[in-house]
This record gives C-alpha cells, sequence and structure tokens, in this order.
C-alpha cells in the first residue's frame, strides 16, 4: 500500500474514532459500572450522587474549555441557588466557586460534602456561635438527618438550618406576642448569653407601659 493509501486509512480512522467520541455513550450497567465515555476521557468515576451524568454529555456539567461553572451546578441544586441569589446563608456567602470545595471524579465513595466539624468557623454561615450557642453540639441545632443522600445516609444535615431564633426556641415562648411584636424576632429583646440576665428590653420605652408600685415587683412570666 503507498502512502496515499496509509494516509488515506490513518485519516478514516481519525474521522472515526472522532465521530465514536462525540456519540452520546451508552449509560452504565445497574450498579457501580463506570461508563464507557467516563472511562476514556474522565480522570477517575463519579460519585454515587452524580454516577447517572456518565451516560449522558460530558457538557451539561462542563464547560468546553473553562471546566465546571457555577451556573450548571446550580441548575440542578436548586435549594443552593436559592440561598446563593438571596445571600444568605454559608452559601449565599461565600466567594468561592462551587467546584474548589466540591470536586468530583474520585470514585463512588468519594463525598464531597464532608468537612471538619471541629474547626468549622461558623461564622461563615452568617450566624456567629456566642454564648450558649457556643457550647453546644452541632447535632443539638440541626437535628435533621441526611436520609435522601448517597453519602452519609444517616448524618446530620447542615444545610437549610433557618438562623432565627424562634425557629429552635418557639416552643420555649412565654409571650404569645401579637401584632408587630409578633414580626420580630427573640433577639430583638434578648443576647446569647442568658435568656432572663442578657435582656436589652425597656418596659417603658418598648412596651410604652412604666412598671410602677405591684407591677414593678412582679416577674416577667
Amino acid at each position: 500500500m503507498g502512502n496515499r493509501g496509509r494516509n488515506l486509512g490513518l485519516g478514516l480512522g481519525a474521522w472515526i474514532a472522532a465521530a465514536f467520541l462525540l456519540l452520546p455513550a451508552p449509560a452504565p450497567a445497574a450498579g457501580t459500572a463506570e461508563g464507557l465515555l467516563n472511562r476514556l476521557l474522565a480522570p477517575g468515576p463519579l460519585m454515587e450522587g452524580h454516577k447517572d451524568l456518565e451516560g449522558r454529555d460530558c457538557l451539561k456539567c462542563h464547560d468546553a474549555g473553562k471546566g465546571v461553572p457555577n451556573s450548571t451546578c446550580l441548575d440542578c441544586h436548586k435549594d443552593i441557588r436559592a440561598k446563593v441569589e438571596a445571600k444568605k446563608g454559608f452559601h449565599g456567602l461565600a466567594s468561592r466557586t462551587c467546584i474548589e470545595c466540591h470536586s468530583d471524579h474520585k470514585g463512588r465513595k468519594f463525598d464531597s460534602t464532608q468537612f471538619d466539624e471541629r474547626s468549622f468557623d461558623h461564622s461563615k454561615t452568617g450566624f456567629e456561635l456566642k454564648g450558649k450557642h457556643e457550647a453546644l453540639k452541632c447535632s443539638e441545632c440541626h437535628i435533621e438527618k441526611r436520609t435522601e443522600k448517597s453519602a452519609r445516609p444517616g448524618g446530620i444535615r447542615y444545610f437549610g438550618q433557618l438562623s432565627t431564633c424562634v425557629s429552635c426556641h418557639k416552643k420555649d415562648d412565654v409571650h404569645f406576642f401579637k401584632g408587630e411584636w409578633a414580626k420580630k424576632d427573640c433577639n430583638t429583646c434578648h443576647g446569647p448569653v442568658s435568656w432572663k440576665q442578657d435582656v436589652r428590653f425597656s418596659h417603658e420605652k418598648d412596651a410604652k407601659f412604666k412598671l410602677k408600685g405591684a407591677h414593678d415587683k412582679l416577674a416577667c412570666a
């Protein structure tokens, strides 16, 4: 075979290979099998929660030549998108990209949400731990479990916890406020050190009722 024939054969082979790679890869078999396209192009298997993406277009997550933009992550993780857009909570206040903290292609058992509870700076969530809160265990406030997650099922679900006082202490509220006061949170009057001792409330100024005589000697509740 001459040079022309060999070049033609090589060129045809290259076109066939390119066409093969551009075709959608078949979805991986049930279980933990890694997809064909992923085995050919990716540095490793996707985590358990993302494994279904191995049988689809890589560009569902990747922007060719630009990595993984936040927008493709947030298209699926809509609950986190809401926090980001509202600029609230840990994700809403974070300056790093999603992929900087939550990488992938490290195997089925990889957990991209794991972090060190002991060294975590809670102020980054917009809620700094002070007073009594500082001595509490994480599980005393974060009581929801990761029941629907493939990674650490049954572990603590940290995302979604409200930072309002009443979200935890409603059962302790003895005031039964109405009207304008019903819209205020507990920390309008109470500090985090002690409900009874760390109080910022003037009955005369805030309630427009000066305590005199026998009223001045009564307990609040």
